[in-house]
């Protein structure tokens, strides 16, 4: 099944639910290794950081 992505925050809010607690890096990292979200940021973590 493939996966519609969607944006950091809303990525992030689904991962939460699944992992609980998680650091925001960390989050990070599995947003964008699972393919969930895509971004041009630099400093994707920042931006999620800044979201949440």
């Amino acid at each position: 099944m493939h996966q519609r992505r969607q944006s950091l925050r809303r990525a992030a809010i689904q991962l939460l639910k699944e992992l609980g607690p998680t650091h925001y890096r960390e989050l990070t990292d599995q947003i964008l290794s699972r393919g969930l979200a895509v971004t041009s940021a630099e400093r994707p973590e920042n931006v999620l950081n800044r979201t949440m």
